[in-house]
Parts: structure tokens; sequence; C-alpha cells
């Protein structure tokens, strides 16, 4: 069926994202590299060693005690701000190795 009138693909995308929630949700887990290092920066970022989801809790392995430490005391705000920018709820905590 031909539409009448142009749809934007903004539009499409939301869409498609709402009727689909596994694929929303694919689509979030994958994006969590790159919004963490936008999140905690690129000092912070070059030095973790992996981030894993596992069920809601984000494992992530640091390699600097320190940073490490300073990761841990702000868990709570990263895990706001990394959901936010996901545009989803999908981390409940970090855990830090």
């Amino acid at each position: 069926m031909r539409r009448c009138t142009p749809t934007r693909i903004g539009d499409i995308w939301s869409g498609f994202r709402r009727d689909n929630p596994r694929v929303a949700y694919k689509l979030a887990v994958g994006r969590i590299p790159e919004v963490w290092g936008k999140v905690v920066g690129p000092e912070i970022a070059a030095l973790t060693t992996r981030i894993e989801l596992k069920g809601v809790i984000l494992n992530i392995s640091i390699s600097s005690s320190v940073v490490r430490h300073e990761i841990f005391l702000r868990r709570a705000s990263l895990t706001g701000r990394l959901n936010e920018e996901l545009g989803t709820e999908i981390i409940r905590d970090i855990f830090v190795h």
C-alpha cells in the first residue's frame, strides 16, 4: 500500500523500537561500550578492560585500583546516567572488578 504523506524515518524507527522491545533491548545492550566511554570520559574508558551486562548488573573490569574505587563510589549516579543515555532502564547496578 502506498502512503499519501511522507513519514519521517525517526517516526518509523521509534515505532519499530516500540513494537519490538526485544530488538530495542539488544540495541541498547550493544550501545553500552559506546555510552560507557561517553559517560565516564576517555581516560577511564581507556582503563576499562571489560564491559559485560549480566541480567541487570553491569560488570566492569578496570585496570587501575584508584579508578576502580572511584567507580564503586559513583556507581549509583553512573547507573542513572547510563540508563538516561541508553534511553531505557536496563542497568540496575554496577559491579566493579
